[in-house]
């Protein structure tokens, strides 16, 4: 659970991005957020990721979630935790990509139906050649 001070300020933030997004926005910006998740990614965590997912697809065009530095404990708990968020993104014509998922977990976003795109991985001492 999120502290009460950082709750309040997401609503805060909230009732911001609310007040200034409409839709006559020039179409040609776009807003991407990258969101990188160390450590293990466990139902607490992911209890405080969800509020902030949630506040992002208010007003980003991406979402990319960075998990090569998490190790995800529930695939499923996981897949459920972003079908809101991702389905939200999906709704107003916008995405959200992860970035570093495993292959159990995307066999588990595929079977939750979850709206994500997912990018695999490119060894380092593949890159750049």
């Amino acid at each position: 659970m999120l502290p009460a001070t950082v709750t309040g300020k997401l609503e805060s933030m909230n009732d911001s991005i609310r007040a200034a997004s409409h839709p006559e926005a020039d179409a040609s910006s776009w807003l991407t957020t990258v969101l990188r998740v160390a450590g293990t990614l466990d139902r607490p965590a992911l209890d405080q990721l969800r509020p902030v997912l949630r506040l992002l697809a208010l007003s980003c065009d991406i979402v990319i979630l960075d998990l090569s530095a998490a190790t995800v404990a529930s695939p499923p708990a996981v897949a459920r935790g972003l079908l809101p968020p991702a389905a939200e993104l999906d709704r107003a014509g916008r995405c959200l990509l992860l970035r570093g998922a495993s292959p159990e977990l995307v066999a588990e976003l595929s079977r939750a139906r979850v709206p994500a795109v997912t990018l695999a991985d490119e060894p380092v001492s593949r890159l750049g050649r």
